[in-house]
């Protein structure tokens, strides 16, 4: 069975220092089938500049001392940059974001958006939500 928009999260980076992240909702992995896991993300960055990035993170006690691997690591040592503000308008970025093969080895998961470059602001927005199966 297919289950979407779980754990929605929605704000702002406001006031998110460059190098550091919005934490979205933990999952406990136990009943999520291998392979399936993905974050829908809605961002609209605006701060010029500005960067967000999509991490994930895991752990067996809550703690989230351990991060698994960015976004793309399957094929890119680089991390997936979601999108980057520019002066002016910028349409929303709407995409989904596949967990890595070492998100299932954990007891706990979740994403993080890492805020890269400047310091985000109210008009740097996101939505997300968890999607997979069980």
């Amino acid at each position: 069975m297919l289950l979407k928009n779980q754990k929605p999260a929605s704000g702002n980076a406001n006031g998110v220092l460059a190098g550091n992240a919005v934490n979205l909702p933990a999952l406990g992995a136990a009943r999520i089938k291998c392979g399936s896991l993905s974050l829908d993300l809605n961002a609209d960055v605006e701060t010029s500049t500005l960067t967000f990035t999509v991490a994930w993170e895991g752990c067996d006690t809550a703690d989230f001392a351990s991060p698994i691997a960015l976004a793309n690591n399957e094929v890119n040592a680089a991390a997936a940059v979601v999108g980057t503000g520019t002066a002016g308008a910028d349409a929303n970025i709407v995409k989904s974001y596949s967990a890595p093969p070492s998100a299932y080895a954990f007891r706990y998961v979740r994403a993080k958006i890492v805020v890269g470059v400047a310091t985000g602001t109210t008009s740097d927005t996101y939505a997300t939500s968890y999607r997979y199966r069980v």
